[in-house]
């Protein structure tokens, strides 16, 4: 998790001495309470009749009255650590990498009282605020090395810029599959830091564990090394052991009927060893009173459902690199998804349930239930906010924060602010220099909250290299010391580091959207807003700037029109879609929208679950799907004078789930004057499921795109294929061109009333290393009238078409050039 330190100042008052840390600078309150701050006291002075001194070297020495001791502090020492001392060394790599040892950062000395000088006159008394009671809120927090190599390196970074620390992905340290029971899971090693998977911070080592339902079944432990700047492997994957049914013993190797493992009793003390990988989401949680990682790991793998870790929390300690099952009294109540986070003024750990607030005593390995909340929703984050004592949770219901006091007294989770376009699982960080909150929506994109106004601001990236997007929860920290961000999600990359600007960015004039309701017109700041207010009839203009921002339309007859510049980008409403249109007969206009990724697959541009849709002037690209309409209905779309790119797939959940566009059972498709390039991870260009689907006057080619059919009708109806340029690349995963009624023989597939199929006069161009591609291919309809279409490569067809063996016999350019309006006017001729 993130236990970020920030800078620690000296805080006197009413004979209590406190270590505070925040918007109060350290301080000191005389008998009458009036304040001073110690930070505008000059090296070498003294105030309160030489009560108080500040030496050259910046110490400070505090006279107490006679009864109660003196206390003294120095300027923090910055010491380099060096690889000796095996306290503080995660574990030797067992893969390739530098080894991660160090010395233990020495306590700094304590500076020697220094002769009073002239005293100065007392600075201005600022308004202040009392610790008295209060515990110190830095007491138990992490305390972070020094790392001068990347000191070096982010010196010069700049702000508002991400950087690729280089040669710091994981990969090279990953176990391989060989390596773990069941082949590792659907998605391998990879899913420690691409799934669910959080991570946490001992100060100097990053560490990374977890795996989970179907996705990983390795457990094994990493660690990345902030000052060496290197991985290693701390542990390596467990085997497993299913449950015997016939003697109930976890000892069987396999068992069709238990198929959640666990992981065996090798040292024969009666207990599991160690967790079932699960995914830890944001329960992962590195103790500085223990030196320990706690983790809740939840999902645990399990190939035929969702198993269980084997306890309910499990503690790693680092020195050992063992694990122990706990299973502290409670634990039954805390059902649904958990997120936790250290306090770093008690050392305990705060957990949030579905239902409680609740703190781990982490020495007692006991729990306190000490609130009830209302639900939470699923996966979400949690930061403290150490000046003003929040505990900030981010989940479905928004962004709520609990006041925490002494002890164990939490307040109620209160509504105070709702969550920009980002997910709920996005990285947070508490910033020490500007004593906000910061949450990284694991893309590009940056965001800040300060928690006394609860205002959002957006920190946006256009240009330049950026974190591809990931799952953040926990892999996010903030490096004090050198005031840069790291964040990690995705195996074959490296660490990125962000520094936020000193100041927010400029509002864009053309961020604005209007919505006017007949002769009523207003302006709002976000999508959302303007579509929630849309009525009937209403027409919403999105200026021309870039929205990382996603919006529901519930309203019928709504036109929805861009302007130059408008760019709706990588953010889903309802994890659906970057627009969801719930209302009939909407037209969508001047719009490019792009990055468009959801956990199912189907992430869209637009899902549309209302019917009779336009589409005119669009541009979609570099999404999981460009279109998705609902199953049964849909109406009538017409889509015009459009592009779609680089659309379709997500074969890292499941190859060939999602097309360019994607077209339920509506009533009719059209698709005229536009192009749909590079459709990639074995999607279709175009899918319909309609009763009629015309498709005409477009250029649909798949260049370098690894797709599968350019267009596919499954369930038959009248189809009409005319006046195309078809192109099919090398890359291609299926040997059809356009296929017609072949889902008709799957179960519960059904077709419509009225099946015909007429292709004609489109110019087809298929290279070279396809020679086996069909043109058409159909099945359970009536046979495709195929003709006075021109054909380039692959198969010669009938006397009915044209055919060219070759692109320079067609008088065609090389790959990948496609025909222009004049050469097809003539191929067709």
């Amino acid at each position: 998790m993130r236990q970020n330190v920030s800078r620690t100042v000296l805080f006197v008052s009413s004979a209590i001495v406190t270590g505070f840390v925040g918007a109060l600078s350290a301080s000191y309150a005389d008998t009458s309470g009036r304040t001073i701050l110690l930070t505008e006291l000059p090296a070498g002075s003294t105030w309160k009749d030489g009560a108080i001194r500040r030496g050259d070297d910046g110490g400070l020495t505090i006279e107490r009255p006679p009864s109660q001791p003196q206390i003294q502090s120095s300027p923090q020492q910055k010491t380099k650590p060096t690889p000796t001392d095996k306290s503080r060394d995660p574990g030797a790599p067992v893969s390739p990498g530098k080894a991660t040892t160090s010395e233990a950062t020495p306590a700094p000395k304590r500076a020697q009282p220094l002769e009073a000088v002239e005293a100065g006159k007392p600075a201005p008394v600022p308004k202040t605020e009392t610790a008295a009671g209060l515990p110190d809120p830095m007491r138990f927090a992490v305390k972070q090395a020094e790392m001068p190599d990347l000191a070096e390196i982010v010196a010069n970074l700049e702000p508002g810029q991400w950087f690729e620390l280089p040669g710091t992905a994981i990969r090279q340290v990953l176990a391989t599959r060989e390596m773990t029971p069941e082949n590792g899971g659907v998605t391998g090693p990879q899913s420690v830091v691409k799934t669910w998977n959080g991570a946490t911070f001992d100060g100097r080592f990053w560490y990374f564990h977890g795996g989970g339902h179907r996705d990983y079944s390795g457990n094994e432990v990493y660690a990345f090394d902030f000052v060496d700047l290197s991985w290693s492997r701390l542990t390596e994957p467990s085997p497993f052991v299913y449950k015997n049914p016939e003697t109930g013993a976890w000892d069987a190797p396999k068992s069709k009927q238990h198929p959640c493992p666990r992981v065996p009793d090798l040292d024969g003390d009666g207990k599991f060893d160690a967790p079932v990988p699960g995914h830890t989401y944001d329960t992962i949680v590195y103790s500085p009173k223990t030196e320990s990682i706690f983790v809740w790991p939840q999902v645990a793998f399990c190939i035929g459902g969702q198993g269980r870790s084997g306890a309910p929390l499990w503690e790693f300690d680092i020195k050992t690199k063992t694990w122990t099952g706990h299973s502290p009294e409670l634990t039954q109540k805390m059902a649904g998804y958990r997120t936790a986070e250290l306090d770093p003024a008690t050392g305990n750990i705060i957990l949030v349930s579905r239902s409680r607030l609740w703190v781990l005593d982490v020495e007692r390995r006991e729990y306190s239930s000490v609130r009830k909340v209302r639900k939470t929703g699923t996966d979400g984050t949690a930061i403290i906010d150490p000046v003003r004592r929040l505990f900030v949770l981010s989940d479905r219901a928004g962004v709520r924060s609990a006041k925490l006091g002494d002890g164990l007294r939490i307040s109620e989770l209160q509504n105070e602010t709702k969550r920009p376009a980002f997910s709920q699982n996005a990285g947070p960080a508490y910033n020490s220099r500007d004593k906000n909150l910061v949450y990284w929506s694991g893309d590009r994109r940056i965001f800040t909250l300060d928690p006394v106004t609860n205002e959002w601001t957006l920190y946006e990236n256009h240009g330049g290299p950026a974190p591809q997007r990931s799952r953040p929860y926990s892999k996010f920290i903030y490096l004090e010391h050198l005031d840069v961000f790291a964040a990690y999600g995705t195996a074959n990359k490296g660490i990125w580091l962000y520094r936020l600007p000193a100041e927010p960015p400029p509002v864009d004039p053309n961020r604005v959207v209007s919505t006017c309701n007949g002769g009523d017109c207003r302006q709002f700041k976000r999508l959302g807003q303007a579509f929630k207010a849309a009525q009937d009839g209403a027409v919403i203009t999105i200026g021309g700037a870039v929205f990382y921002e996603a919006a529901v339309l519930r309203a019928n007859n709504v036109t929805v029109r861009g302007s130059k510049g408008t760019h709706l980008l990588e953010t889903a409403a309802e994890g659906k879609a970057n627009l969801v249109i719930k209302g009939n007969n909407t037209t969508v206009e001047g719009i490019e929208c792009s990055g468009i990724k959801v956990g199912d697959g189907n992430g869209a541009c637009i899902r549309l679950e209302g019917d009779n849709l336009t589409l005119r002037d669009v541009y979609f690209r570099d999404s999981q799907q460009g279109i998705l309409t609902k199953s049964r209905g849909g109406g009538r779309i017409l889509i015009e004078n459009s592009k779609f790119e680089r659309l379709g797939g997500a074969c890292g959940i499941k190859c060939g789930r999602s097309h360019g566009i994607y077209i339920g059972m509506a009533t009719e498709l059209t698709v005229r004057n536009s192009v749909f390039l590079s459709s990639k991870d074995e999607g279709h260009a175009i899918k319909s499921r309609a009763a009629r689907t015309t498709i005409e006057e477009n250029v649909i080619a798949s260049l370098d795109g690894k797709d599968s059919r350019l267009i596919d009708v499954p369930n038959g109806g009248e189809v009409i294929i005319r006046n195309n340029v078809l192109q099919e690349g090398s890359n291609s995963s299926n040997q059809d061109i356009i296929g017609i009624g072949l889902e008709l023989a799957y179960k519960n597939k059904k077709g419509h009333p009225v099946n015909s199929s007429l292709i004609t006069g489109n110019v087809v161009v298929i290279e070279p290393s396809r020679r086996k591609t069909r043109f058409v291919h159909s099945r359970d309809v009536p046979e495709a009238k195929v003709s006075n279409n021109t054909i380039i490569g692959g198969r010669k067809p009938d006397s009915s078409n044209k055919w060219y063996k070759t692109r320079e016999d067609a008088g065609l350019a090389p790959y990948p050039a496609l025909p222009e309006a004049g050469l097809r006017n003539r191929l067709t001729e």
